[in-house]
């Protein structure tokens, strides 16, 4: 045993010797060790030799490690996936050959219980039907000791075999439905279901995201190659479609050669084609990991992130074939205008029940931008002039465009409350309808009024009427009632105060006070103002 300096020593010579082999000059570390070992005279000569073996363990793995990533150099990413894909499938064919075996067992075991003669009561409480089934004769005249090895029993045997058949047919069903789904391409086709839960993404878009891991990002120089080469093709592809539109069919490879000038070789030209096609998807494919950052920005606006993505790998498509290397940009800058553009204008045609033109998407962010920096800069929540002349607009078109935007919503969605029960959004809208009660008291009042302003002059009743909007709700000024009745707006100021003075008679107005106080009037109040209402003032 080594005593405590010794360990301390030991500890800081491996410490010194594998920085000096992983990260230090290259220096023989055979070298580096002796010397440090001279060096340490406290260290025993177990020590030593664990010190020695430990830094060929280092410099082993060190190599090992080079060796890996020169492997892994060599290895092209055509390569990982077919292999990858080759793994799973002889994964699958392993599970599946176990779930059939296991499937047969279980089979069997349960051919065995159907044979078991019923109506054996079994011990400790357990249902006849799955008892020991042993036959009489066997039972009257065996019995195993305790100490010997007992096997199992013929319906221990059918419950296992039937709780074996549960659980291989449910993998068999759980595996056949792993197999159903469409595993997410390189190219996504436009996603239809949201397969995301609530707890985070399915298995396809976790499989999905694991393929799109494997890809390496490409170079300048890789670009350039491969863009070249998708250039080319797109070249290629035109001219064909121009040839089938004339034709009015499709054409074979042939034909194809012969339209671009090379009916010499169709080797030659078929490969050309397929090289363009496999150029294009390796671009596609070392780039969406660029579509997913996009899509990620705009969840919760109206659609999944599958469909986000989905949509952004069609704009990374149609960057890849506009995609020009010779104006020097990276291709990543050029395709994230494309991919942005594909992922908004599918959330302003696709995420709400009614379509809104893409216009008003565009003044809404303008809308939402101008609020920030109005907020910011006044210290206060804007109001909307302010905010329509910070985007150039009418407040009046400010506001159809909000009332536009507003999402809509179902008034069937359930809306849960403290308490654990849940109402509807339809049980919060109040009712505009009045009830049978109200609208008779309305009706009473207007008549009632009537028969009070029947008191006054027709001039009083007509300049009060006017004034406060008796008749059509919209009140008057002075100025455009002097002008009705072609007098001075201080003349018809004048006929409202003495209006207004009259009314203020107990005689008169006694029915009105009933309804700010009661809320209804009594008879006695009522047969006074219809009592007045034929006197003349």
């Amino acid at each position: 045993m080594l005593s405590n300096g010794s360990r301390q020593c030991g500890r800081s010579v491996l410490e010194v010797l594998a920085d000096s082999v992983v990260d230090g000059p290259a220096l023989d570390p055979e070298i580096v060790h002796r010397q440090r070992l001279q060096q340490q005279d406290s260290i025993t000569e177990e020590a030593k030799g664990k010190l020695e073996e430990i830094i060929k363990l280092k410099l082993l793995t060190k190599e090992t490690g080079q060796a890996v990533q020169r492997l892994e150099s060599e290895i092209t990413p055509e390569d990982t996936r077919k292999l990858q894909l080759s793994r799973e499938d002889h994964e699958r064919a392993i599970q599946q050959a176990r779930l059939e075996k296991r499937a047969k067992r279980a089979a069997k075991r349960e051919q065995g219980a159907l044979a078991v003669t019923p109506g054996k009561t079994e011990r400790r409480g357990r249902p006849a039907g799955r008892t020991t089934a042993v036959s009489s004769t066997s039972a009257a005249t065996t019995r195993k000791p305790l100490g010997t090895p007992v096997a199992a029993s013929r319906g221990a045997r059918a419950v296992a075999g039937r709780r074996s058949a549960r659980a291989s047919s449910w993998g068999k069903r759980s595996l056949v439905e792993d197999a159903a789904k469409p595993a997410i391409p390189a190219v996504a086709a436009k996603a239809t279901t949201r397969t995301v839960s609530d707890n985070g993404p399915g298995d396809g878009m976790k499989l999905f995201f694991r393929q799109i891991g494997q890809h390496k990002l490409l170079t300048g120089e890789q670009e350039k190659a491969l863009a070249a080469e998708v250039q080319d093709l797109i070249i290629l592809e035109r001219t064909k479609g121009e040839m089938e539109i004339e034709v009015g069919r499709k054409i074979s490879m042939t034909q194809w050669a012969a339209a671009c000038g090379c009916s010499e070789d169709v080797d030659a030209f078929e490969r050309r084609v397929r090289s363009g096609q496999e150029s294009r998807q390796h671009m596609v494919d070392a780039n969406q990991r660029l579509v997913v950052s996009i899509a990620k920005k705009y969840v919760n606006r109206g659609m999944p992130l599958e469909d986000l993505i989905a949509e952004g790998i069609f704009g990374l498509m149609r960057g890849v074939e506009k995609f020009d290397p010779k104006r020097g940009f990276k291709f990543s800058t050029y395709a994230h205008w494309w991919i942005r553009q594909a992922v908004t204008r599918a959330i302003s045609d696709q995420s709400r029940v009614i379509r809104l033109p893409v216009h008003l998407y565009e003044v809404m962010s303008k809308v939402k931008r101008a609020e920030k920096e109005l907020a910011d800069s006044l210290n206060r929540k804007p109001t909307s002039q302010e905010v329509a002349d910070q985007i150039g607009i009418t407040e009046t078109k400010l506001n159809h465009i909000q009332k536009a935007y507003i999402m809509p919503g179902s008034l069937d969605a359930p809306l849960k409350r403290g308490d654990g029960e849940s109402n509807t959004l339809e049980d919060l809208i109040p009712d505009e309808e009045q009830e049978p009660h109200e609208s008779a008291i309305k009706k009473l009042l207007s008549r009632d009024l009537d028969n009070v302003l029947n008191t006054l002059t027709e001039r009083e009743q007509g300049v009060l009427r006017l004034r406060y909007g008796l008749d059509n709700g919209k009140s008057q000024t002075l100025e455009e009632i002097g002008l009705h009745f072609q007098v001075t707006r201080e003349r018809i100021r004048q006929i409202e105060s003495k209006a207004i003075l009259k009314l203020r008679s107990p005689a008169r107005n006694s029915v009105l006070q009933e309804y700010v106080t009661g809320g209804r009037p009594t008879s006695q109040a009522r047969y006074a103002s219809r009592a007045i209402s034929g006197k003349s003032q």
